[in-house]
């Protein structure tokens, strides 16, 4: 039946048409945004997933930051520690040199005052082996502590300072004036490079352990990128099928509701 007052195949046209419409705004939004859950309106549950994984992509960034002033640190002290480590060896090859046998108090004097510079330069090193406002080689009481994950595991490495000042070590008074004591000093010495051994390999292996931890938060980092891409990414290819396949479909859907229109048209003709 075809009436003036209620037009029923128009009033299917325009739903479907408006179906359509809505379809299409969401296939541009998804194209236009690169997003299939741009928020939580477009699926609560998947974009609250997605944001904390973002939120713990965000916090490896700080981690890492953190992690790389703590590495800067700690090479930074590396490198002054082996500063000092070549100076000793040093003041050992003259004490080493002083000990030899025939040698007169002018020449033994010699290879002291050479001895005591080396010596005397080493507190300056030390103390100018700071960065970041910490110093891990100047002081055996410093200690530096860095959180290496985001979860609430407690996991934080500490890195405890080093003593490498002449008077940690002892040797801040140590001269020679005879043969005898040269050789004494040269054992000294040679007690100290070995004890600046270990604090090397013990900066060497929170280096190594705060690096490892980096490389991990990295790859997570990664993987957490990616499990957000593939929680709310749109297929951007298939969407714009989509959008070619709604386009068409809109415009057929406004034929329909311009051919239902017309329908009423009839009812005019019954009265020429």
């Amino acid at each position: 039946m075809v009436s003036v007052n209620t037009n029923y195949g128009a009033m299917v046209a325009l739903q479907n048409l408006n179906s359509t419409q809505s379809e299409l705004s969401t296939v541009q939004d998804r194209l236009n945004t690169g997003l299939k859950v741009a928020s939580a309106r477009d699926n609560g549950a998947v974009f609250a997933i997605a944001q904390d994984m973002r939120v713990r992509v965000s916090a490896q960034g700080i981690l890492r930051d953190a992690m790389d002033r703590v590495s800067a640190t700690i090479d930074n002290a590396l490198s002054a520690a082996g500063g000092v480590q070549n100076i000793l060896t040093q003041m050992r090859d003259k004490a080493l040199a002083a000990s030899a046998p025939g040698l007169s108090a002018v020449q033994i004097a010699a290879y002291n005052n050479d001895f005591v510079a080396l010596r005397d330069s080493i507190d300056p090193l030390v103390n100018a082996a700071q960065l970041n406002g910490q110093n891990l080689i100047n002081d055996s009481a410093a200690s530096l502590s860095v959180k290496v994950n985001d979860l609430s595991l407690g996991t934080v490495i500490t890195i405890t300072g080093q003593g490498l000042t002449t008077a940690s070590l002892s040797i801040n008074t140590l001269t020679f004036a005879t043969a005898g004591e040269a050789s004494t000093a040269v054992s000294t010495i040679a007690g100290v490079i070995s004890s600046i051994n270990g604090s090397l390999a013990s900066l060497g292996a929170k280096s190594k352990a705060i690096e490892q931890f980096r490389t991990f938060n990295a790859k997570l980092s990664d993987t957490l990128e990616k499990g957000i891409g593939e929680l709310v990414d749109a297929d951007l290819p298939r969407e714009s099928a989509n959008l070619q396949a709604l386009q068409v479909k809109q415009q057929l859907g406004a034929q329909a509701l311009s051919i239902a229109n017309q329908s009423p048209q009839i009812i005019l003709s019954l009265f020429r």
